[in-house]
């Protein structure tokens, strides 16, 4: 994300379970948070990874904020 325009771009690497390179993608996305940057690049990837035929992923992020938001909290599920 450009500090001075809010403008943003995601992107990722996608490898396989042995670290193979699978894909590279980005795009641009305007303005917006850096949150909502990379929450739209997790999810362009798993949108990808699913037309690939690909039904399992792992994500990984630097992002704290990104990482309460995609994880179940199964003690309020009970």
């Amino acid at each position: 994300m450009a500090r001075d325009s809010r403008n943003a771009s995601a992107g990722d690497v996608v490898c396989d379970s042995i670290d193979n390179w699978v894909l590279r993608f980005n795009c641009y996305l305007g303005r917006c948070t850096s949150f909502e940057a990379e929450l739209s690049g997790i999810l362009d990837g798993l949108l990808i990874l699913l037309n690939k035929g690909y039904k399992r992923a792992t994500i990984q992020t630097n992002n704290l904020k990104v990482v309460r938001a995609l994880t179940v909290n199964e003690s309020k599920d009970s």
